[in-house]
């Protein structure tokens, strides 16, 4: 049996962190002429954009001063990240030419 979402969960993760993001700044709104950042590592490589991209289109909505974005060692997607680990454990002796 395989069951399905009609929402991706990664869009819904965008929305529910520019919630909780809405929510800290009405709480403390000392805060909201600061200057943002969205960062993130690994994974973050996916969520990241998709967090930006929410912020920019709700700008309109609530105004959080966003001013940019940094990934480390950002995951992009499933085909980027599989051919890295295949050079990397060739690389390090783990599998062979065949």
């Amino acid at each position: 049996m395989f069951t399905f979402d009609r929402q991706p969960q990664k869009s819904q993760t965008a929305s529910e962190n520019w919630e909780a993001l809405v929510a800290f700044f009405n709480e403390f709104p000392q805060y909201k002429n600061n200057s943002f950042y969205v960062t993130g590592e690994s994974y973050g490589g996916v969520y990241v954009p998709m967090l930006m991209q929410t912020i920019l289109d709700r700008q309109n909505q609530s105004f959080i001063n966003i001013k940019g974005f940094a990934i480390g060692n950002g995951c992009v997607s499933q085909n980027e990240g599989t051919d890295a680990l295949i050079n990397f454990e060739y690389a390090h002796g783990m599998i062979d030419d065949r």
